[in-house]
């Protein structure tokens, strides 16, 4: 038996497949948008943008919660 680890291939998880999907979709309602294909306002086009950048934001800023949590309760129970 060996003791080697296989790397992780980070390209397979879940946040890999919803990363994929929205990138397809953002191409694919600016494409529609350019080509006049569809009337939607801009925000709409860019929806699947700002739905990502929205989610990276919560991540970061729920991971920073659960650091600063963790610190605080390290420090007073060392």
């Amino acid at each position: 038996m060996s003791n080697s680890h296989q790397p992780v291939n980070v390209s397979r998880n879940g946040m890999g497949c919803i990363t994929f999907f929205l990138v397809l979709l953002q191409i694919l309602f600016l494409g529609l948008k350019l080509t006049n294909h569809i009337d939607w306002s801009w925000w709409l086009v860019l929806m699947p943008l700002i739905f990502y950048v929205g989610w990276a934001i919560v991540v970061i800023i729920g991971t920073l919660l659960v650091v600063g949590i963790v610190a605080d309760y390290m420090r007073k129970n060392p």
